[in-house]
């Protein structure tokens, strides 16, 4: 069986960037991608000092939907992400894990950038959601800077980054999908 990919908007998420997200999904991934009904992000993950939702709580929450064991999902939010060991985060996931979450907030310009484009924003989006699939699907990061699977630090870093996966990633990738 293959498996699946929920979209979970969390929050007000624009509604372009999940039909991206979802097309690019099925398009270099090649996987059935469903947008749920949106979700409210959980109270407890929010951090009024730091005025960012925690990943690593959201993903919890995520995970603790009783969906398909075969389906993973991809939490969508607008707001800022952070785990404690970083000031931010474009998104994140477990190794091997069901869920993992992006954050639309740094890509569009919020943190004293200029805005970007609409298409640079949607693009960095895709790339972000197809990275944490990747770690879902046991994927680490790549030292290959031409591979979608090196890690991005900065914006900068995301922009060079190209929209696939590197052929031994990709290698890797099919591996653990013919294993369901």
């Amino acid at each position: 069986m293959t498996p699946k990919v929920a979209l979970v908007p969390m929050g007000e998420v624009p509604q372009m960037a999940l039909r991206v997200i979802a097309g690019n999904i099925a398009g270099c991934l090649r996987l059935a991608v469903t947008i749920l009904p949106g979700e409210i992000p959980p109270a407890a993950a929010f951090d009024s000092h730091r005025r960012q939702f925690n990943a690593a709580i959201l993903i919890q929450a995520l995970e603790s939907m009783g969906r398909d064991r075969d389906e993973k999902m991809l939490g969508v939010l607008a707001a800022d992400l952070f785990l404690p060991i970083f000031t931010h985060v474009y998104g994140d996931a477990r190794i091997g894990g069901r869920a993992g979450v992006v954050s639309l907030f740094r890509m569009q310009g919020n943190t004293g950038h200029p805005s970007p484009s609409d298409p640079v924003i949607l693009e960095r989006a895709a790339k972000v959601a197809l990275h944490e699939l990747g770690h879902l699907f046991h994927l680490v990061h790549c030292p290959e800077p031409e591979c979608l699977m090196h890690f991005s630090g900065d914006l900068e870093d995301l922009d060079r980054s190209p929209l696939y996966f590197c052929s031994s990633c990709m290698h890797s990738f099919y591996s653990v999908l013919s294993a369901f």
